[in-house]
Parts: C-alpha cells; structure tokens; sequence
C-alpha cells in the first residue's frame, strides 16, 4: 500500500543524489613558504680563551682556556693559568695553573669554584680560593660572560672583586674547539 510512496520518494532522492552537468572547476595551489633553518645550538666541540688582569695586592693575570665536548651545554673543562711578579722583596712569583670544571644550568648560569691554592705576598703565606659566576649566551652569537666574581683568603668570608676584575661584564666569543682536546 506504501509502495508507490515509497517509490516516488526514491526517485526524488535519487535525483538529488545522482545530479549531473558539465561546468569548471579552477583549483587555486599555494606552494607552501621555505622553510628558513632555525640556526641549531652548536653541538661541535667548543673552546672559549678569557684574558684578564685580577687588580688585588699584586696585579694577577688570568689565562683561561677552557672546551667543551659536546657543545655549549655540554660540561667544560679548562684550565686557568694565573701569574703575577713577587709583591714585595723575598716573595716568590705566582705561576698556577687550576683545573676548572662546569656545566651550564637551564638558565645559562655556572658557579665555577678554583681550588684553594698558597701564595706568598709580602713574606706571609696565605691561602686563596676564588668563586666564578659564568654566563653564557647563545645568540646571535655563542658567547660567556664573567659575571660576578669573589675570593676568600685564609678561611675568611668571601668578598666581591667585581670591580677588580678587568673582564667582568665583557661578552667573550665561543669558538670552534680547534686545539685536538676532544676524541
């Protein structure tokens, strides 16, 4: 009884669904932009090389000449090379070279402790120790800045040679590692 309902309403829904005709279809392609490289953090052995003049009791140049590995995150290693004349008659001449070690932390700070070590100034014996902050910055280009340094002698508080310290606040260029310390 349904049935020719049913069959008219099939044919509707079949016209609607089987339309045809001949028209133009313009498709419009957008060639995707290049992609620029985003410039990677080196990850090659890098060396850093900080010469600076420390004005304490006798003037104090440092040598530091520190590498690392496996980039500038990676853990460094160097060495610091500090010399100076006698400080008064009698005294020896200071030339040490410390061991260093450091990594820089997520927010590109490192503490960088020189073990203690004995000088002689003006015919006392006197044991000193330094503290290094590091700052590394890696754009535009890769770069360490001392930021704050302080020294201790005999045991005592720290204090503050910032103001001493010739490099203190100087951007240094990182460079490629180029001496054969790493594998």
């Amino acid at each position: 009884m349904f049935a020719p309902f049913l069959d008219a309403a099939n044919a509707r829904l079949d016209a609607l669904l089987d339309a045809r005709g001949i028209a133009a279809a313009i498709i419009v392609y957008h060639k995707p932009p290049e992609s620029t490289p985003i410039p990677s953090p080196v990850s090659q052995a890098v060396a850093w090389h900080l010469e600076s003049v420390l004005h304490v009791t006798t003037d104090t140049l440092t040598v530091t000449d520190a590498y690392s590995c496996s980039g500038l995150e990676g853990p460094w290693q160097g060495i610091v090379h500090s010399s100076h004349p006698p400080a008064g008659q009698g005294d020896p001449a200071s030339d040490l070279r410390h061991q260093v070690d450091w990594t820089f932390g997520r927010d590109g700070l490192a503490a960088v402790a020189i073990a203690p070590h004995s000088d002689t100034i003006f015919g006392v014996r006197h044991t000193i120790q330094y503290r290094v902050t590091l700052r590394l910055i890696k754009t535009p280009e890769p770069r360490i800045v001392v930021s704050h340094l302080v020294g201790q002698e005999d045991g005592g508080a720290f204090v503050s040679l910032d103001g001493r310290f010739d490099a203190l606040g100087v951007p240094t260029p990182v460079t490629p590692e180029t001496k054969g310390s790493c594998p």
